[in-house]
């Protein structure tokens, strides 16, 4: 798995459509690249290639169509993802968290109201 991703914690009643979601990630970034399904032998729904100023980051849903992880590490690019991503998810029982650098023990809890900001300062820790 990636370094950075996002997942919950339980296993929710809830899971993202991957032709909706690519809907609401191309609505959201116009210039992303999308793919329905993914790479042979890997367990992916979806693929968007964002672009920005920061560079290109590859955000994979993955088969389970809760969770989504980020290649490469590009904290701006993760922070203005996540904070839009955090205002998409369905429901926050049971919590959807962020996690970063494989460190199980240190994660962001997502909520509605979250900010750029707000991510930014957990990659930043």
């Amino acid at each position: 798995m990636s370094d950075a991703f996002a997942t919950p914690l339980e296993e929710p009643s809830w899971a993202f459509d991957p032709r909706a979601w690519l809907d609401a990630v191309r609505q959201r970034w116009p210039a992303a690249q999308v793919q329905l399904g993914g790479y042979p032998n890997e367990p992916t729904a979806a693929v968007a290639l964002l672009p920005g100023d920061w560079g290109r980051l590859e955000v994979v849903l993955d088969e389970d169509r809760r969770s989504v992880a980020f290649e490469p590490l590009i904290p701006e690019a993760i922070a203005e993802f996540v904070a839009w991503w955090a205002g998409q998810l369905p429901a926050y029982d049971p919590p959807v968290h962020l996690f970063v650098g494989g460190d199980a023990e240190q994660s962001l809890p997502l909520t509605r109201d979250l900010s750029v900001t707000d991510v930014l300062r957990f990659l930043s820790v």
